[in-house]
C-alpha cells in the first residue's frame, strides 16, 4: 500500500442535491475524509439529521456533523468561484461532459473555491440545478453500467482529483465575481432579454444554459460583473423610458 501524501483539496465542496438515503450521506463523507476533502454541503436532502449518516461516515462523522444544509443550489455555491456537476447522462442543450481523468488536473489545481454537485440518486440532477454550473463531469463506465451509487461517485471524483492535484496551489486571485454575482447579473440579463424580446419560446433553455456558461466560464471580476449590469440596466431604462431620457 503506498504512503499518505500531503495534497491541497481545501478548495472543493462536495453538493449532494437532495441525497434521499442518510447512510449515502455517511458514506460520502467516509470518501472525502479517504481524499482530504472537508467541505460537504447538503441541499434540501430528505433525512438530515440521521444516526444512519454518522454510522457510515465511520471516521468521516466529523465532515457530516459540520455539513451545512441550504434550501437551493444557488444558495449553496454562492461563494464558489467555480462549480460543476456530475452527470451520467447525456443532456440536450447542454454542453458535452469532460471525463474527469481529463479536467481533474484543472480542478485539482485551481486556485479558486469549487464546487462539485452529485445528484439525488434515483434522477441525478435536474437541469434546473445543472444552471448553476459552468460544465458537466463525467465518470467512465462499461456502456451497459453507468449508472453509481452517489457515494461511489463521491469517491472516485475525489480520488481523481488527488491524483492530480499538489501538496501547494496558488494563491487564490482578487476580486473575482462569485457563483452568487454572475447569477444576479445573468437574472438582470434574461430579464431584459425578455423584454426586448430575444427568447424563442421554443429554445429559450438552450438558450439561457449557455449563456450561463459562457459567463461562469470567464472569469469575471467583481469590477466586470457590476460593470455589465450596469449595461444591462441601462439598456432595461432606455427600453422602460426612450434612449434620450436619461
Amino acid at each position: 500500500m503506498s504512503q499518505p501524501r500531503k495534497i491541497d483539496l481545501d478548495h472543493i465542496a462536495v453538493v449532494m442535491v437532495r441525497p434521499r438515503h442518510p447512510g449515502n450521506i455517511g458514506a460520502a463523507a467516509r470518501a472525502m475524509k479517504n481524499m482530504g476533502v472537508s467541505d460537504l454541503r447538503l441541499v434540501d436532502p430528505y433525512e438530515f439529521p440521521h444516526p444512519n449518516a454518522d454510522d457510515f461516515a465511520a471516521n468521516g462523522v466529523n465532515i457530516v456533523r459540520q455539513a451545512t444544509v441550504y434550501a437551493t443550489v444557488a444558495e449553496a455555491v454562492a461563494d464558489r468561484v467555480h462549480v460543476f456537476a456530475t452527470t451520467a447522462r447525456t443532456r440536450r442543450w447542454i454542453s458535452k461532459p469532460i471525463e474527469i481523468q481529463d479536467i481533474a488536473p484543472r480542478v485539482a489545481t485551481s486556485a479558486e473555491p469549487t464546487a462539485i454537485l452529485f445528484g439525488t440518486e434515483r434522477s441525478g440532477l435536474t437541469n434546473e440545478d445543472l444552471e448553476a454550473a459552468e460544465g458537466l463531469l463525467t465518470i467512465p463506465t462499461a456502456e451497459d453500467g453507468t449508472s453509481l451509487n452517489v457515494a461511489q461517485a463521491v469517491l472516485t471524483t475525489l480520488f481523481a482529483l488527488r491524483q492530480a492535484g499538489t501538496p501547494e496551489r496558488p494563491a487564490p486571485r482578487k476580486n473575482l465575481a462569485s457563483a452568487a454575482q454572475v447569477e444576479h447579473f445573468n437574472q438582470h440579463l434574461f430579464a431584459m432579454l425578455e423584454q426586448v424580446p430575444f427568447f424563442n419560446p421554443q429554445g429559450s433553455d438552450s438558450v439561457r444554459l449557455s449563456l450561463r456558461e459562457i459567463f461562469q466560464r470567464a472569469e469575471l471580476t467583481t469590477r466586470e460583473a457590476k460593470i455589465l449590469e450596469g449595461v444591462v440596466k441601462a439598456i432595461e431604462y432606455a427600453l422602460d423610458h426612450g434612449p434620450q431620457s436619461r
